[in-house]
């Protein structure tokens, strides 16, 4: 069998797995979703802030989080590479391909999710609960992993050091997103 026809019959399997999912687990899904991801229908523009300003020291009682997108495409940019991160249900904002978002959180446990927003390619979710202590940063690297077929995909919302982060940081700027009505 060759390797096309092996895909398509390994994506057929998918297809036919996901459809006979049971209305239970689709609930299931909907509430991981709904307690970590904001509603669907947001869309966000955004920019990039070209001049350089270091952060300032993390609030003693807050956490700060940056999320940090990695290319996946040669169309980079904030006009085809849109991620949405989302906390406790809600979006706090977006960020792009060279850019990171930045955000003060309240310490204890919360609920992350990323989320490619593009329309020209299926919907992918990332999803990851933290523990947040006060006054320490948390990075985290958004990707989308390819099986070895090249076909299927699959966001990761993966942790970083801190060394690799504030590298990451150093070669991107800072997003700044709007959503838009």
């Amino acid at each position: 069998m060759g390797g096309h026809a092996l895909t398509s019959v390994f994506s057929c399997f998918i297809l036919i797995g996901l459809t006979a999912v049971p209305a239970t687990g689709q609930q299931n899904l909907s509430s991981l979703l709904t307690r970590a991801c904001g509603p669907d229908s947001a869309k966000f523009s955004v920019s990039l802030n070209k001049a350089e300003t270091p952060l300032p020291p993390v609030p003693s009682k807050l956490s700060r989080l940056v999320v940090l997108p990695e290319s996946i495409s040669p169309l980079t940019g904030c006009r085809y590479t849109i991620t949405r991160v989302g906390v406790d249900g809600k979006w706090i904002g977006a960020t792009c391909v060279g850019g990171y978002l930045v955000a003060e959180l309240s310490s204890g446990a919360h609920h992350l999710c990323a989320n490619y927003q593009r329309e020209a390619i299926p919907h992918f979710t990332a999803l990851r609960s933290v523990t947040l202590v006060p006054g320490r940063t948390y990075y985290y690297r958004v990707e989308i992993i390819e099986n070895s077929f090249g076909g299927n995909k699959a966001l990761h919302l993966d942790p970083i050091d801190e060394d690799e982060g504030l590298m990451l940081m150093l070669t991107a700027h800072q997003a700044r997103s709007k959503e838009r009505r």
